[in-house]
């Protein structure tokens, strides 16, 4: 049996609007730098934190991602460009990436600092969110390329709990077939427009 038009526009807005974080890393603009991209939001699964004051470590990233790197325990604030971290309605500056190599199968990290005085903490519920750009000096695709380009991970190990905050990377491919927000969304009022139109048709 067929859904109405307008319950699966629902759907489809409601999983567009919390399909994950993404993390998009290129080439950057000089040798030397890479490009990291920021989108998307998602659903915490459980509680966790963002650290403001660097030492990031297993508690307050993405832990076992895969052996991307072969960089160990490098955090860097020679960023330029802006992007942003939200909780909710806690809006924080993104001035630190972060990755590491753990030395074995598989359990490589990656995570990102924050700006302010204090964490940025969320629990089960919450809505996470980030955007903007940053060009990171000192670590090229080549430091990320321990097993082969592209490379990507899709999970939500965050703090080292599975199910916590949904993650998507991709290391030196292109774009995700995400859609954009808006773009969606007026696909959505278009499916609504025509579930209306055909509703008066038959009445």
């Amino acid at each position: 049996m067929k859904k109405p038009l307008a319950l699966s526009a629902l759907l489809l807005m409601s999983s567009v609007a919390d399909a994950g974080l993404i993390l998009e890393i290129t080439e950057g603009n000089a040798v030397g730098t890479t490009k990291w991209t920021f989108s998307g939001s998602a659903i915490a699964g459980g509680a966790g934190f963002f650290d403001n004051e660097g030492n990031l470590g297993s508690q307050d990233t993405w832990s076992n991602i895969g052996s991307y790197t072969e960089v160990n325990d490098f955090e860097n604030t020679t960023l330029t460009g802006n992007a942003f971290l939200s909780v909710g309605a806690d809006t924080r500056d993104i001035n630190m990436v972060y990755i590491d190599d753990d030395n074995g199968v598989d359990s490589d990290d990656i995570g990102v600092g924050i700006s302010g005085g204090t964490l940025l903490a969320f629990a089960a519920g919450d809505t996470v969110s980030w955007g903007g750009e940053l060009f990171v000096t000192g670590i090229s695709l080549a430091d990320l390329s321990e097993s082969g380009l592209p490379f990507s991970y899709t999970g939500s190990t965050y703090g080292g709990q599975d199910g916590t905050l949904e993650l998507t990377v991709n290391i030196g491919s292109g774009a995700t077939s995400v859609p954009a927000p808006a773009t969606a969304f007026l696909f959505c009022a278009s499916l609504l427009g025509v579930a209306a139109s055909s509703k008066r048709k038959k009445s």
